[in-house]
């Protein structure tokens, strides 16, 4: 079966012939950090781009990691709060494990949650309705998600699919991956070579285990080898190739492929002829292409996704009283952080504590692969919200109380909330309250490709 055979099986309504440009998320709760929509109007936008040169339609397509159980990413947004703030808004799953489609919405809370989330962020009813956003009945957190995305998407939303709308037609996938004698692991390694020697850090493990997961209610877990042929531990259980084989439906339990496969999974099902990716994604992207060609699928074009800062109208007036020009704000933000970072007894203490916090996760880290998996992303937490102290402690300190001194403030917490990309942190609900549907126009306009010099360029709006 082809992969536009496939296609048509998913029932994706697809004009004959089309084609389809892929992106993907996790599926963050009110469509998580404004990354998430910067990578669903690309697709947007390149699809109509290769619509216009092409006799068949162009079809984008948003993939919703909805297999993905790492809840602790996904279960949180932040928002500027009245404080110039970035405030972390949670929602309390009650410990409630599982993949992200199996894990009901806890609807009242949840509800009570996104009120919440519109005070904080002093959202509008009249300018931005939460009603859109609120959690029906039965959902889940990717189906919530799905919902979401299409009320900030309005009528540019692209075709929305879940891995479990795949995993039928990617039984061959499947049967080929509980089959494999060890190839799928040199492929992997043939591609973290080839990264290295580019001097590029390969981005996934090469592992002998399976590529799989299994989902099932509350959990997802990972498929390993028994020393017996044919068979699998999943947990403390053993499974045979058939029954895993007969998990690849809708339901659970079911098949779930990890990131590397996953690529395989839409280049077999879909008629996948170009990929929206992150930088992240573009470095484990170049290790997958021996993989690609192992499994005889085609290898999509990769697209970058654009990159930009969005400006509340409060950071743009005070950008515009410190005569700061939006393309000049972030390299102005960036050298104000360079120099401030300080010279006082205080401060000095405080980037001597960082590093010896820095030292002791590193150490704790490397203590076995058991503490590295469980500790990772608490220890890489630790140190941001560390960096974010010593930078708000450094600009008050060498700038005391002054108007100015304010007006960096707004424009440090709008850029640079907790001192990330605010791409990688803030929610886009509040700047879409505040501009509307033509905040999605400009950001259909958008583009990353890098310039003849090789800049990518960052957008400021």
């Amino acid at each position: 079966m082809t992969a536009i055979d496939s296609a048509k099986s998913l029932d994706l309504a697809l004009p004959p012939g089309a084609v389809c440009v892929v992106t993907g998320q996790q599926a963050g709760v009110l469509t998580g950090p404004l990354l998430t929509v910067l990578k669903a109007c690309r697709a947007i936008s390149f699809a109509a781009e290769l619509s216009a040169s092409r006799s068949t339609s162009v079809v984008p397509l948003f993939w919703v990691a909805a297999d993905d159980h790492d809840l602790d990413e996904i279960h949180h947004t932040f928002v500027l709060n009245a404080q110039d703030e970035a405030q972390k808004l949670r929602i309390d799953l009650k410990g409630t494990r599982g993949a992200a489609s199996e894990v009901a919405v806890p609807t009242e809370l949840a509800s009570t949650w996104v009120r919440e989330f519109f005070a904080t962020a002093s959202i509008d009813a009249a300018t931005l309705a939460s009603e859109p956003f609120l959690p029906h009945q039965g959902d889940s957190l990717a189906g919530w998600f799905s919902r979401c995305l299409t009320a900030v998407l309005g009528k540019h939303t692209p075709r929305i699919v879940a891995p479990a709308e795949l995993n039928q037609a990617a039984r061959a996938v499947y049967d080929q991956t509980l089959r494999d004698d060890g190839a799928i692991e040199r492929a992997l390694a043939e591609g973290a070579a080839a990264n290295q020697a580019a001097g590029i850090a390969a981005p996934l493990p090469v592992d002998s285990e399976p590529p799989l997961f299994l989902i099932e209610p509350g959990a997802r877990t990972r498929i390993r080898r028994s020393p017996r042929a044919g068979e699998f531990i999943v947990g403390e259980r053993t499974i045979s190739r058939a029954a895993l084989l007969d998990c690849a439906t809708r339901g659970v339990p079911r098949l779930s492929a990890n990131v590397a496969l996953r690529t395989i999974v839409q280049a077999a099902t879909l008629p996948c002829v170009a990929y929206v990716a992150g930088p992240t994604e573009l470095l484990y992207y170049r290790q997958l292409e021996p993989l690609h060609r192992l499994f005889e699928v085609s290898f999509p074009t990769l697209v970058r996704r654009p990159h930009a800062t969005l400006l509340t109208t409060a950071a743009a007036r005070a950008a515009r009283k410190l005569g700061i020009a939006p393309e000049q704000l972030l390299a102005t933000l960036d050298a104000r952080a360079a120099a401030t970072t300080a010279t006082t007894p205080l401060l000095e203490h405080g980037a001597s504590l960082r590093a010896e916090v820095a030292t002791y996760i590193e150490q704790l880290l490397a203590e076995s692969s058991a503490v590295k998996s469980a500790a990772l992303r608490r220890a890489t937490q630790l140190l941001q919200n560390f960096d974010g102290l010593l930078e708000r402690a450094a600009t008050a300190i060498t700038e005391g109380e002054t108007i100015d001194r304010a007006r960096f403030a707004t424009l440090i917490a709008t850029a640079r909330p907790r001192g990330r990309a605010q791409e990688r942190v803030l929610n886009v609900l509040p700047f879409l309250a505040e501009r509307g549907p033509e905040l999605i126009e400009q950001l259909l306009r958008l583009r990353g490709e890098p310039r003849d010099d090789g800049f990518v360029p960052h957008a400021v709006i």
